[in-house]
């Protein structure tokens, strides 16, 4: 990703296509779904994760490997609506490789050339979740 001077987030996106399918994933080792293991009020616009968004439906599973960046979407782009409830669709994954309005992750003067590594794993026993096609997505700040 180059990344160009008005851009203040980068994400990745990656549509599974997985709707009707579980998701988990772990936050300090400890695994949680999104849709029923957060307290009230907790934050639901975005997550810290362990590196894995795993999708399960019975037996079939999907697990994206996000090696390079922490902290991930679903469903949709919010940009800091603090929702109250999730999306009915989590199939989309949007992981945050790039951010400088916040200084505590990233540094805020970030410039050239920025590699980042992802993984897609998952069952053949059901056909229905398709292969993600993976391409970046920027938000920029609103003035």
């Amino acid at each position: 990703i180059s990344k160009p001077e008005s851009a203040e987030i980068f994400y990745v996106s990656f549509p599974l296509h997985a709707e009707g399918y579980q998701v988990q994933m772990q936050m300090g080792g400890v695994p949680f779904q999104p849709d029923r293991d957060l307290f009230p009020n907790t934050c639901r616009d975005y997550y810290p994760i362990d590196n894995q968004v795993c999708f399960s439906k019975g037996s079939s599973r999907l697990v994206l490997d996000c090696h390079d960046n922490a902290l991930v979407e679903l469903g949709e782009m919010n940009d800091g609506l603090k929702r109250e409830q999730i999306p009915d669709d989590l199939s989309t994954v949007y992981a945050t490789v790039y951010n400088n309005v916040w200084y505590c992750n990233w540094p805020g003067d970030e410039n050239g050339v920025m590699e980042f590594a992802f993984d897609l794993y998952g069952s053949e026993t059901d056909t229905t979740a398709h292969a993600p096609e993976a391409y970046p997505v920027v938000s920029v700040e609103r003035k």
